[in-house]
């Protein structure tokens, strides 16, 4: 094992006891391992090939262009390449592009950032156009199921500035040094338009 600032590095393989979240999260070269273990994983594995017969699956690992599964078929998407490391603009970019070809989307994550990325885009790419719908549901069932395209419209007067809302309440996709409280950072926007 290697020191790699406040955390160890790990050689991971999927033989390995599973280490705490904090272990492996703590440290960036964990995480692009874990990832590149987990698309590996699933395209190595029979379930993409049932689980595509009515949706398709795209995968962003750890290369740059990600994999697009369509009735168990891999196709890569040379189109959606990105060498952007934040995995926020990358799963913002997968989502609006498929939305704008006419795929229904649905995003499984309990990340605001990824939320306020998806309004924002939804607001300025996909707004008057045929898109398909999008919506974002959390990882606990009981939470509700947001239409992003409905968000977008109930708060387009705000959208152009919502990057910057988010940035200046404290958010961790755009830089801010000093924090503002959400509800009072919306109400401010609402309050100068």
């Amino acid at each position: 094992m290697q020191r790699a600032g406040p955390s160890r590095m790990h050689k991971l393989t999927p033989e390995m006891p599973a280490q705490t979240k904090p272990v492996i999260l703590t440290n960036t070269k964990n995480k692009i391992q874990l990832n590149a273990m987990l698309v590996e994983g699933l395209l190595n594995s029979n379930y993409y090939t049932s689980a595509t017969q009515q949706h398709t699956l795209a995968t962003a690992g750890v290369r740059d262009v990600p994999v697009e599964i369509v009735v168990g078929v891999r196709i890569e998407r040379h189109d959606l390449c990105s060498a952007h490391e934040e995995a926020d603009i990358v799963i913002t970019q997968h989502v609006t592009t498929c939305s704008l070809s006419g795929k229904c989307v649905r995003v499984v994550c309990d990340d605001t950032e990824v939320f306020v990325l998806l309004v924002h885009f939804y607001h300025i790419k996909c707004r008057g156009r045929n898109s398909a719908p999008m919506i974002m549901s959390y990882l606990v069932k009981e939470r509700a199921v947001i239409d992003i395209g409905s968000t977008a419209t109930a708060h387009s007067g705000i959208a152009d500035d919502r990057l910057a809302i988010h940035g200046i309440s404290r958010a961790n996709t755009v830089g801010s040094w000093h924090g503002v409280g959400k509800a009072n950072v919306i109400k401010l926007a609402k309050l100068h338009k």
